[in-house]
């Protein structure tokens, strides 16, 4: 009686490659491919960032989807403590500090091209101006990465209900309060403490301006530059009145792309 053994071959090399999941699955709904060599759990991580961070036209959304599609997520880059300071602003402008102080995050070479300054100098500027409250939480890079934001935000349409109400956000500043309806007299305080003098009608909603503070910058390693940014055409001419290098490139580009705008 004889028998025959078959011999498996010799595998040599092995390759990388990224195996189907249930996470690949998911990112085909979210619209978002796994990056290659991109393990389950990290894609399922920023798949979790895509479900949650808006990823629509407006700024916001462009810069999540860009930022997200190259494997990167917007986080928090400085942290700004609580002091005399109010509004911050942040544009490609600079960082604009209650209205009237702005520290610039980029200057201009002699070439007039932008040159970005560092996170480390604009945070030390910061702190020279409302007194040693900002800490840069991430490596030092160029500033460029301070996303355009500002911690002056807006509640809209909040639903109230009862005699006394605590609004979602403190910070509130009376006066900007607007209702989708009358309302009886009322008294509102600073830390969001609505009280009315008698119970208001149903489905009543608030509308208020905020201000954040202590408050969170949030950057990303991917910046987006728009024509019509707040703050753009500060930026768009060298000391000198000329336009600058990367402003140029700009218009040339549109204007390659979009014919209408050439004349005679």
């Amino acid at each position: 009686m004889s028998s025959s053994y078959s011999i498996s071959p010799t595998i040599n090399s092995l390759e990388v490659y990224n195996s189907t999941t249930y996470a690949d699955v998911l990112g085909l709904l979210l619209g978002l491919n796994r990056l290659q060599g991109e393990t389950a759990d990290k894609y399922l991580q920023r798949l979790e960032y895509a479900a949650r961070l808006r990823r629509d036209h407006p700024y916001e959304g462009s810069l999540n989807q860009v930022t997200l599609a190259l494997g990167f997520v917007p986080q928090k880059y400085i942290h700004l403590a609580t002091g005399s300071w109010s509004i911050i602003t942040i544009s490609i402008a600079g960082v604009k500090i209650d209205s009237h102080t702005i520290i610039p995050i980029l200057t201009f070479d002699s070439d007039g091209m932008w040159r970005w300054r560092m996170l480390s100098d604009v945070v030390a500027d910061i702190n020279t101006t409302i007194g040693s409250l900002a800490t840069l939480l991430v490596d030092d890079g160029p500033a460029f990465q301070l996303c355009h934001q500002s911690n002056s935000q807006w509640s809209i349409a909040e639903p109230i209900t009862g005699i006394k109400y605590q609004l979602a956000f403190p910070g509130v500043q009376v006066g900007s309060e607007k209702f989708n309806t009358t309302v009886p007299s009322y008294t509102l305080t600073s830390d969001g403490v609505l009280t009315f003098s008698s119970e208001p009608i149903a489905n009543t909603q608030i509308t208020y301006n905020y201000i954040l503070s202590p408050y969170d910058v949030v950057g990303s390693p991917v910046s987006l530059v728009g024509l019509l940014d707040n703050g753009f055409s500060d930026v768009a001419e060298t000391p000198d009145g000329a336009l600058a290098y990367q402003v140029k490139e700009y218009v040339q580009k549109i204007m390659t792309t979009d014919r209408s705008y050439w004349t005679k």
